[in-house]
């Protein structure tokens, strides 16, 4: 039988010395009251509420969703609609990334102006879920916008209900962009597709 020793790879050797070197330095003067420092420090009281949003507009109506939910902004997709399905939210299917989504006129579940033909327009694409996808057009999206949020006041502009939006974005140019409540838009979006 031969000798385990002389079998071992001498690369692996000299790996597992350097580790076992590694972990058994000396801690550096100081490491540990710095970091007993830093620990006893107080969590902050209130978390940051940056919120990447993506602003759009339907008519005459200026929101925006946080940006976790869309999937993708694209040019207006071809709708084909559906025979015999007489929901008037509900506009037909598109053809997206390979895959047919139900397409919604967020704009009649709102109660604003719905003929987006203009050259702006583009379909937004949610998702809530892994699988489920849900487009709807926009007269333009306006861009992407980091800054805080709070709650929505009377001076905000209340063209919609509360129970669309209860929160408001102040963005980088200053304005105040209504954020649509994720919960409410899925509910109504699943609700125009049944």
């Amino acid at each position: 039988m031969s000798d385990p020793k002389k079998t071992e790879v001498p690369q692996m050797t000299s790996r597992l010395v350097a580790r076992q070197r590694f972990f058994a330095r000396p801690i550096p003067e100081g490491f540990s009251e710095e970091w007993a420092a830093a620990l006893a420090q107080p969590l902050p009281e209130t978390q940051d509420t940056k919120a990447s949003i993506l602003e759009f507009r339907i008519g005459d109506l200026q929101m925006g969703i946080a940006s976790r939910y869309v999937k993708a902004v694209t040019p207006a997709l071809t709708i084909c609609p559906v025979p015999h399905r007489n929901n008037t939210a509900f506009l037909g299917l598109a053809a997206f990334a390979g895959e047919v989504i139900p397409c919604v006129s967020l704009a009649r579940i709102l109660g604003a102006s719905d003929a987006v033909t203009t050259v702006d327009a583009k379909t937004i694409v949610l998702e809530e879920r892994p699988g489920e996808r849900w487009a709807f057009r926009v007269h333009a999206v306006l861009g992407v916008s980091t800054g805080s949020t709070h709650e929505r006041g009377a001076e905000d502009g209340n063209k919609l209900s509360s129970d669309w939006c209860d929160s408001v974005l102040e963005d980088e140019r200053n304005q105040r962009i209504n954020i649509l409540k994720p919960e409410t838009v899925f509910q109504r979006l699943q609700r125009a597709t049944t």
